[in-house]
């Protein structure tokens, strides 16, 4: 197992993904209420913010195992997944062949025309995990402004319990991430005001069910738009 201080977090070149994803699934969205549950997670906090219509072209970076690509593509999207994982890729192109993945390093600059999405998303991709206000973050998402259509949005839905913690020496090889605040979020987007508007910036909790009781843990997701004006 990779060491967690051994990990650029600059780059979503993480081992510890790779090894995850090698063999089976990461996060296991296969049960009848998982699908439910996230169905209506990218409904309410990803279209409905972005009133993104059906047909436009989207590019989920980081996308992992695929299956918000597939997902998303179901919904009547033309979607591409990016990720640098090539465990990740190949693991999503098994078992979703009919959609579109590609292994791209999206902290460096990727091979699309620009202004060619109407959405660029992230679902965690690994550079937001960590310091998201510094200069090396702002360099990342001013490339991705670059492939959005004038009028297109740029979406970051990322887990935080809000606390602002930094947690240095993670118990769990997963848990090594930064819980931002919404006021991170709004002063990431708001270095690109040249370029956009901020549009929502919300947090929504972590349900068992797409709606009851919150997981025990507190834990949930921010979510932050910005409206691309070039």
């Amino acid at each position: 197992m990779t060491p967690i201080g051994t990990i650029d977090p600059h780059t979503t070149h993480n081992p510890v993904y790779e090894e995850g994803y090698r063999h089976s699934w990461h996060w296991d969205y296969r049960g009848r209420i998982t699908k439910l549950r996230e169905w209506w997670k990218i409904r309410q906090h990803v279209i409905r913010p972005t009133g993104l219509e059906k047909g436009s072209r989207v590019l989920e970076i980081a996308s992992g195992q695929g299956y918000h690509v597939n997902l998303f593509r179901r919904m009547g999207y033309q979607v591409t997944g990016v990720d640098i994982s090539e465990a990740g890729i190949d693991f999503a192109s098994r078992h979703f062949p009919q959609d579109d993945y590609r292994r791209i390093d999206a902290a460096s600059p990727m091979p699309f025309p620009e202004q060619t999405f109407d959405l660029v998303w992230s679902h965690g991709a690994g550079f937001f995990h960590y310091c998201i206000t510094d200069d090396a973050t702002a360099l990342i998402v001013a490339d991705h402004l670059r492939y959005i259509r004038p009028g297109g949005h740029y979406l970051v839905l990322i887990s935080t319990d809000l606390s602002g913690s930094r947690p240095q020496e993670p118990q769990l090889p997963w848990a090594f991430q930064w819980n931002h605040t919404l006021e991170d979020l709004r002063a990431m987007l708001g270095r690109h005001r040249d370029k956009g508007d901020i549009v929502d910036v919300h947090w929504f909790p972590v349900r068992r069910w797409v709606i009851g009781p919150r997981v025990r843990s507190g834990a949930g997701y921010a979510v932050a738009v910005l409206r691309v004006h070039h």
